[in-house]
């Protein structure tokens, strides 16, 4: 190794920077250098970093201190002819001059941009006009630095409201000349931001740029000449005869009508422009490329075929799907949506999908790519404009339009207003998780990206924000609506307050959340508007310092004070790519096992950040790093340590690029993510295998009902509960049929089980008057019986409810019905949810739970629920129990399980606003509530499932119970609980319900509930209440004192899936894997479903029904988790598990329907497709067949557990009625985690026996032990 000192402030540039009038004294124009030696390594270099630094955050250095006077001011007049100027206007940094020190420049809008010259030390100079780049009067917006001919310098790109956008080339020594003739579009299009990136591998840089419009309509034209009428002229009769319209000659221009049934139908649109592509020719000349040329094809791969007009403020380039190449996402404004380009490798882009991403921001202004979670993938970020402080969030209107929600809408990406999070699940798709991570709400934002402020090897997330009007402050909107005449239509915004927000910080805390640091990182100090934020380490310490340009304010020059250990990365390049862009960085071995990081230009709200990536080393001796080139090539430097930056060259590479670079990146990307993973994404190894065609398209109808119309303030609609399903040998044969549920107007399906194939039957029910819910069935001798819930919430008056029975059955013998269906519990006062079934009294026959859901009309008041015994074959009411059950609670899940061992029934309750009711058996038949010492009457939540399981091994069932997650407007927390406050309070004396939680600014329980709809559902707050400033700042008990003695309330304080491990005389809480929480679940499978010998999960998710206004809760695809052996549930992927559901999951099952001795999975959706899944992964199982009594044939409460020697498997309790309105197959596989030697079976009533198990034995029957 050969030391090199490097003089950085070469006499070629310091004579450069003489000749354009500047200081002309090395000593002076350079300032302080690193006094470290660059050490010269095979293929790259290093130097040590002088790193000091402090307490993790910044520190503002002022222009007494940095020179750097730049204030980004719009004048009233110009912002009256253009609002569009008060968007802001951007930052980019680079080392221009080849000194070594990032410079910086700053884009005006009105007036000279500026460039500032590093001189280190944390000073600057202005050298705008000898450098030639003050681009004056064109109201300049977005800006990059790049090397765009080609010579290893930083040319710049400048964009402009109304033109000209333009190149300033570099001559190497930091004088720029401006050229309009490389290409670029000069007329002004409203340009926002720009984005470069190598789309075909060619080392050319394609451009792109994100355009707005160069003006808004609304400010040239009057309001009273924008009506429809005056805009829009008759056009004649369409094929169909309906009405046809057309936009006038004089405002075609501006205006376009756009058919949105999902808006009303015919929709009058303010044109935007259109967004530009370019090609280079790798020496600084540009050809626009139209998007319709056949470079970019829809979702479907057809050809673009016209060209979109949308408010585009954001686009990045980023390799978001592993495979090498660029992709690129498009941030649009308002109702136009955004849009996925997934490049095909070779240049080509198409547009991703519904699957892709399920929901989307509704104006998306920044964009930035980050890796938040450690695996290896880069996550997306969107700022939207919903506020982070209570006031204005309560105080704010929306302007995204509610779109309704269909039951069975799978495809409609729908746009809400707030930031999005979208996680990367390594296979073309997203799932959001912005409420989740705690980052959805940021104010109206602009600027953000990715930056590990804190060295602790998480990315956090910074974010600029504020506008010169709050235009969504709803007292302001309604003030006006009669007093528009009073005012200068022009000047119209001015009355709304000026909305002065604090920037934002998050700190990732690496476990997919995020804290806000704003203040204790020194980054939101100041109420101010904020837009445009890059980054770069402007003093040369290996961190990265953060510049914000703001408007009306001093433009922030923030140190970045980390103290932590760091490597800082730069790579150069072969012509004409010298900036390495598109390479991938990874750090392996640092303060996390995986960093990863993506050279990239431009890509931020009109901005730029320095070239130079940081990593956290933490207190690692040495790591490893890693580059993936663009080109396929890559290079890896092992014995890597901290505190240092390294200099690599891509000639360094040892990897030979293929002739195909895409196909290379490919594989290498592959080969990355397969080792970070541990193979675990390997194609070809997924659990199992989708074969729902078996069903034939069997899809669950939900007919159309308005829950919000009876009780307006429903936080999510009842109707669109089911259905459940099930396993059960209808005809005894030994082969389990799939039985699923229906909704009104529909019929349970039944596939019949032909040697281990699926084939629908005849209905067996007759056509259901009410949504049906539990499903389940039991044997008695050699006949079957099948039971199903009635749900009667959609009954429209009392009498209805009551010709509904709450439990109809059917008796088959051998499979075919013996009757006509009956009622076999009657109508009661409330919708009925689960069923479920069992010995509870010791009789030897199966007796009935039935719970109830919800009172129709009711809502949230808790009904009275019922156990019914069987008494010569039908169900009696048991009135011993029924004090127990009197006023309950909404039970929305239920399971029979003997959970303390005694070989009795207990009775597990899952309840909507209450606890997980533990009702413990006596022995002989009567429950009493298990003692608060138990744990579980302390978590109380919105549950939905619940299912028993032995997670841990012990011999004792735990139990998982199911919730709304974290993922959701709705939050809650011991400390903050979530408060519902109900009772007969709505304009008709019905129930209605605020929802509530602690607002520390009030210091009181604050809504949640909106003002616009609070009074719509309970007028009289427009006398108590009156503005929505009132509503923002009281709390709901001042805001409901006229009502208070009618309202009751109830909270949770948990959202979580969680499990209960069962501890003998307590259960113990865990909250299951971040991934559990980002949708609701309903049901929840406990079983061996790899064959491991330890029990696995499988969670049913997603909800779409949410109130008005609330996001669809869509980010799950059910998720199945793999126990790790010793009880802690494991994630796995969807690639992994085959498991990829994207409906509202309800019901879920499971039985070895083709007798393989592995675990098949049936689940049912609601308003779709019921979904089968063939297990072809798993370690084949033991199957043990219970032959029971002739009672209770099927062995319904009997225990299970695989017996090695001195110690014992896992026990598994035969159930009908458990997880959510679902049952699983009668017949037990039992995973093997060795050769057994026997079963240990304890049957209802406490009694144990032993089974031997024949040595290579794959079915072994239990029989009862003699009487």
């Amino acid at each position: 190794m050969t030391a090199i000192r490097i003089v950085k402030c070469r006499a070629l540039v310091a004579r450069a920077w003489t000749a354009l009038g500047l200081v002309a004294l090395v000593s002076a124009a350079c300032g302080p250098r690193p006094t470290s030696a660059w050490h010269a390594e095979a293929g790259y270099r290093w130097r040590d970093l002088d790193v000091r630094g402090g307490r993790a955050g910044f520190t503002q250095m002022g222009s007494s201190t940095t020179g750097i006077a730049f204030e980004n001011t719009v004048s009233e007049s110009s912002l009256v002819a253009n609002r569009i100027l008060g968007q802001g206007a951007g930052v980019a940094l680079g080392d221009v001059d080849g000194d070594g020190r990032v410079d910086l420049f700053l884009a005006r809008t009105e007036g000279c941009s500026a460039l500032f010259r590093n001189l280190g030390g944390w000073r600057f100079e202005e050298v705008t006009v000898a450098a030639g780049v003050g681009a004056c009067g064109r109201h300049a917006t977005g800006t990059a630095f790049a090397d765009l001919d080609a010579d290893a310098d930083l040319d710049l790109v400048l964009l402009a409201t109304t033109g000209p956008n333009t190149i300033f080339l570099n001559d190497g020594a930091g004088k720029f000349a401006e050229h309009r003739d490389l290409g670029l579009d000069t007329t002004g299009r409203g340009g926002v931001t720009v984005a470069m990136a190598d789309v075909d591998g060619s080392g050319k840089l394609a451009l792109y740029v994100a355009n707005y419009n160069a003006y808004n309509i609304e400010d040239r034209v009057p309001p009273q000449q924008r009506a429809f009428s005056q805009l829009v002229r008759p056009a004649g009769k369409d094929q169909a005869g309906k009405d046809r319209y057309a936009v006038m000659d004089d405002f075609q221009r501006d205006y376009k009508l756009v058919d949105r049934p999902d808006l009303g139908g015919m929709r009058l649109s303010q044109r935007a422009a259109a967004d530009e592509f370019y090609v280079s020719d790798g020496k600084g000349h540009f050809t626009r490329e139209a998007m319709t040329a056949g470079r970019f094809r829809d979702a479907t791969g057809a050809r673009i075929t016209e060209t979109a007009e949308s408010f585009t403020l954001g686009a990045r380039f980023a390799d978001l799907n592993g495979d090498g190449a660029p992709d690129l996402y498009v941030g649009n404004d308002f109702e136009d949506r955004d849009q996925l380009w997934f490049n095909d490798g070779r240049g080509g882009f198409r547009l991703g999908g519904w699957t892709a991403q399920r929901q989307l921001s509704n104006s998306t202004m920044g964009i930035d790519v980050g890796d938040v979670n450690g695996d290896g993938l880069l996550d997306l970020f969107c700022v939207d404009m919903l506020a982070n402080d209570s006031h204005q969030l309560r105080t704010q209107i929306p302007t995204s339009t509610s779109f309704p929600k269909q039951p069975g809408d799978l495809t409609s990406q729908l746009q809400y207003q707030r930031n999005s999070l979208y996680i990367n699940r390594g296979d073309g798709t997203f799932a959001e998780a912005a409420q989740y991570a705690g980052v959805a709400a940021s104010g109206w934002s602009w600027g953000t990206m990715f930056l590990d402020v804190d060295l602790d090897g998480w990315q956090d997330i910074l974010v600029a924000n504020g506008h010169l009007w709050d235009i969504m402050d709803a007292d302001v909107q309604e003030g006006l609506q009669n007093r528009l005449n009073s005012f200068d239509w022009r000047r119209l915004r001015w009355q709304f307050p000026k909305l002065a927000l604090k920037n934002v910080a998050y700190r990732n805390r690496g476990d997919l959340t995020f804290e806000d640091a704003s203040l204790s990182w020194g980054f939101g100090l100041e109420d101010d508007v904020s837009h445009a934020l890059a980054a770069a380490d402007l003093d040369d310490d290996g961190d990265l310092d953060v510049v914000v340009n703001r408007l009306d304010a001093p433009a922030l020059i923030l140190r970045n004070n980390a103290k932590a250990a760091r490597v800082a990365v730069r790579l150069q390049g072969d012509a004409p790519n010298t900036q390495a862009v598109g390479a991938v960085i990874r750090l392996e071995g640092g303060a996390v096992p995986l960093q990863i990081r993506e050279v990239a230009v431009g890509g931020l709200y009109m901005s730029h950040s320095d070239y130079v990536a940081s990593f956290a080393m933490g207190t690692s001796d040495s790591a490893t790093l890693v580059v993936q080139w663009r080109d396929g090539r890559r290079t890896t430097i092992a014995g890597v340590r901290g505190n240092r930056m390294y200099e690599i060259r891509a000639t360094a590479s040892a990897v030979t690029p293929s002739a195909n670079a895409a196909s290379a990146n490919a594989e290498l990307a592959n080969a990355e993510l397969a080792r970070s993973t541990q193979a675990e994404e390997s194609a070809n190894s997924a659990l199992f295998v989708d074969v729902s065609a078996d069903l034939r398209a069997h899809t669950h109808s939900e007919a159309a009902f308005d829950d919000w119309g009876r009780q307006f303030l429903l936080p999510d609609a009842l109707s669109p509960l089911g259905p459940g399903v099930a396993w059960f040998d209808t005809d005894r044969d030994g082969n389990e049929e799939l039985l699923v549920g229906a909704g009104k107007g529909g019929r349970i399906a039944q596939f019949q089980n032909v040697g281990g194939r699926m084939a629908p039957t005849a209905a067996l029910f007759p056509v259901a008057a009410a949504s049906l819910t539990g499903v389940i069935g039991v044997a008695e001798g050699t006949r079957t019986r099948l039971f199903a819930g009635v749900s009667t919430w959609q009954a429209l008056s009392d009498s209805e409810m009551v010709a509904q029975p709450a439990v109809i059955g059917m008796t088959l013998h051998r499979g075919i019905p013996a009757a006509a269906a009956d009622a076999l519990v009657g109508s009661h006062a409330s919708a009925t949810g689960p069923i479920a079934v069992a010995d509870y009294d010791g009789d030897g026959a199966l007796d009935l739970f039935v719970g109830s859901r919800a009172i129709p009309m009711g809502y949230p008041l808790p009904p009275s629920s019922g156990l019914f015994k069987s008494v010569n074959g039908r169900f009696v009411h048991d009135t011993v129990n029924a004090a127990e059950l009197n006023a309950v609670g909404m039970v929305s899940a239920a399971t029979f399980a003997d959970l303390n061992g005694d070989g009795h029934a207990d009775l597990l309750l899952a309840r909507e606003w209450d606890s997980i009711l533990l009702l413990l058996n006596d022995g002989r038949g009567r429950f009493t509530r298990a003692p608060a010492s138990w744990g579980l009457d302390r978590f109380t939540s919105r549950w939905n499932g619940v299912a028993t399981g032995d997670l841990d091994g012990d011999g004792r069932l735990d139990l998982v119970a199911t919730s709304w997650g974290r993922n959701t407007p709705m939050q809650a927390d011991s400390a903050r609980p979530l408060v519902v406050l109900h009772g007969p309070v709505g304009s008709r004396g019905e129930q209605e319900m605020i929802l509530a939680r602690h607002d520390a600014r009030i210091g009181g329980l604050a809504p949640l509930t909106t003002y616009a709809r609070a009074r719509v559902a309970i007028p009289d707050l427009v006398r108590t209440v009156g503005t929505f400033a009132a509503w923002a700042d009281s709390s709901v008990e001042k805001s409901f004192q006229t009502q208070r003695g009618k309202m009751s309330r109830m909270k949770v304080v948990t959202l979580d899936q969680t499990a209960f491990m069962n501890r003998g005389d307590r259960f113990e809480a865990v909250p299951l894997a971040s991934e559990a929480q980002l949708a609701p679940a309903f049901a929840a499978a406990i079983a061996d479903f790899d064959g491991d010998g330890t029990e696995d999960l499988f969670l049913g998710q997603n909800f779409s029904q949410t109130t008005i206004g609330w996001p669809r809760a869509d980010a799950g695809r059910g998720l199945l988790l793999q126990n790790d052996g010793t009880g802690k549930l494991v994630p796995l992927t969807g690639r992994r598990s085959g498991l990829v559901i994207y409906g509202d999951q309800r019901g879920a099952a499971y039985a070895d329907y083709d007798g393989d001795g592995r675990l098949d999975l049936a689940v049912s959706q609601n308003a779709g497709a019921t979904r089968l899944f063939h297990n072809r992964g798993a370690r084949p199982a033991l199957r043990v067949r219970v032959k029971g009594t002739a009672s209770n044939p099927d062995g319904v409460g009997v225990q299970l557990r695989l017996v090695y020697g001195e110690r014992m498997g896992p026990v598994r309790e035969v159930q009908a009625g458990s997880g959510y309105w679902s049952q699983n197959g009668a017949v037990q596989l039992l995973g093997k985690a060795a050769e057994p030697t026997a079963i240990w079976v304890r049957w209802p009533g406490g009694a144990v026996t032993r089974v031997a198990v024949p040595s290579g034995a794959r079915e072994v029957v239990v029989s009862p032990p003699p009487r």
